[in-house]
């Protein structure tokens, strides 16, 4: 009973997403080194530096932020931003586990949601899975699970059915 009181503790004030990442602390240069070893695509740098000065402006307006819902709003344009910039990164799992972060310090639930929802790929690559749990995991720490368990259970469905390494991370990521 006292061990179980523990846990209970450790674990009061998280989401499900965060509690498996304590449990199993795997680091990034590992998931890095399973997601190079099949072809990544080019990525198209007019694009990313389009996104690489969205999110500078973001940080600048952080930077002034002032007031609590100037910085609420601010942190949630920065993971917008930084969700963004995952498709056009050499490693995408910095951004992946930085825009939740950001998200946290958002102003929780209300109409928070609306900056993430897209509508979901025909077609799914694994980059694209990547950006879709970011996506969740943001949606997680603004409260909403719901949304959240769908966009991971989509992630699952869709990975179900291939069987490559980076697949196999996008799933360890899901989970």
């Amino acid at each position: 009973q006292p061990s179980q009181n523990k846990l209970v503790e450790r674990f009061k004030n998280e989401t499900p997403f965060s509690c498996l990442r304590k449990f199993l602390k795997i680091p990034v240069g590992v998931l890095q080194k399973y997601w190079e070893k099949e072809d990544v695509a080019p990525i198209d740098l007019e694009h990313a530096k389009k996104r690489q000065e969205t999110l500078d402006k973001c940080m600048v307006h952080l930077r002034e932020a002032i007031a609590e819902i100037a910085v609420m709003k601010c942190c949630l344009d920065a993971a917008v931003a930084i969700m963004e910039l995952i498709p056009y990164c050499q490693n995408p799992f910095p951004p992946f586990l930085q825009a939740p972060m950001f998200c946290s310090h958002a102003a929780q639930g209300g109409t928070s949601d609306v900056k993430f929802q897209t509508k979901l790929p025909n077609e799914c690559r694994p980059i694209d899975a990547l950006q879709i749990l970011c996506r969740a995991e943001c949606l997680s720490a603004l409260n909403f699970g719901m949304e959240a368990a769908f966009l991971a259970s989509f992630v699952l469905r869709v990975s179900s059915e291939q069987r490559t390494d980076q697949w196999k991370v996008i799933r360890f990521c899901a989970f």
